[in-house]
């Protein structure tokens, strides 16, 4: 692995923040949301699980990757990720 400066900004055209929800509730003040958005439409893809019963926001973000093209990426710790 080779660690890059500027980290996921580093590519022109992609911004990012973190910010403190508490999303488990635990109060350790640690990031636990991000939201990475690109200026420009890009390819997206992702990787689901297998189970027969998933959550709405799981099946509306495969529906979104199907399409194949999005902006943003919504990421929360300790729960699905959604792409916007």
């Amino acid at each position: 692995m080779k660690i890059i400066d500027g980290g996921v900004c580093a590519p022109q055209g992609f911004r990012a923040s973190g910010v403190v929800a508490d999303i488990k509730g635990k109060g350790t003040g640690r990031l636990d949301c991000a939201l990475v958005v690109s200026d420009a439409e890009t390819a997206i893809a992702g990787t689901f699980t297998t189970n027969v019963m998933k959550a709405p926001p799981i099946q509306w973000t495969e529906g979104v990757c199907i399409r194949g093209a999005g902006r943003a990426v919504f990421i929360n710790s300790g729960n699905g990720r959604i792409f916007l």
